[in-house]
């Protein structure tokens, strides 16, 4: 009796592994092509961002992150070449890049399009959070209490992008984005009354968690530009 039932199991596994690998044999992953149509514009130039904001180097990490997103699917020039063949052409970081410059870097770059825009908001904030009781525990014939004191950190980026081809100088796609990132973290206090501690042993606000959250606030505006400029994968079923 045990044997059927051991051999009556094993074909059931049997039975379901094959209606499994049967299922997933007709199914494949395909691409999906970009949803913005840059007619067919396969090699790209970031150029130089106008800032507006107090952040002075935004710009450079927002061409950065944009280049390390498309250089994936496009051939994208790197900074150095771009930045070198501005300099050819008397351009200055922080210039008009006038119709004219953008006909000439496509000669120079050999690209079919320019990446270019403006960043105009950069807003970062470092808020204290109220000291927080996060258990108990008896001590002797006392209760106590450990606590901590946290702070939040929250940056915001804003920025409109285009895509620009060089022969016509014609406006491909254009997109005004924002990204943002907020983070918190506590510390444990030297603290162990139930009431809740004095202002002078909770610590201040720090900047320590600024660079990570600026970084990803970018990375989350870059996304929200390029996710139309980039395919996408699916599964589809095998007719």
């Amino acid at each position: 009796m045990m044997k059927k039932q051991v051999k009556l199991g094993f074909l059931v596994l049997l039975l379901l592994t094959l209606v499994f690998v049967v299922g997933c044999s007709e199914r494949e992953q395909v691409m999906v092509p970009p949803r913005a149509d840059l007619q067919g514009a396969q090699r790209l130039a970031v150029v130089s961002f106008d800032n507006y904001t107090v952040d002075p180097g935004l710009s450079l990490e927002v061409e950065t992150r944009l280049i390390e997103s498309l250089q994936g699917y496009y051939h994208v020039v790197d900074r150095h070449t771009v930045q070198s063949a501005l300099s050819h052409l008397g351009v200055r970081r922080g210039s008009t890049i006038t119709n004219d410059i953008i006909y000439d870097l496509g000669n120079i770059l050999r690209v079919d399009a320019i990446i270019t825009g403006e960043i105009d908001t950069y807003f970062e904030d470092v808020s204290l959070l109220t000291p927080r009781r996060t258990s108990t525990y008896t001590h002797g014939s006392e209760t106590r209490a450990r606590w901590s004191s946290g702070q939040n950190t929250s940056v915001l980026v804003r920025m409109s992008v285009r895509v620009i081809g060089v022969d016509t100088g014609w406006v491909l796609y254009t997109k005004r984005v924002s990204g943002a990132y907020d983070s918190s973290s506590y510390e444990t206090l030297s603290w162990s009354s139930l009431d809740p501690p004095p202002k002078s042993i909770v610590p201040e606000t720090n900047r320590r968690e600024i660079p990570n959250a600026r970084l990803r606030a970018v990375r989350d505006a870059v996304s929200s530009f390029t996710v139309d400029l980039l395919p996408t994968y699916v599964w589809r079923r095998v007719q």
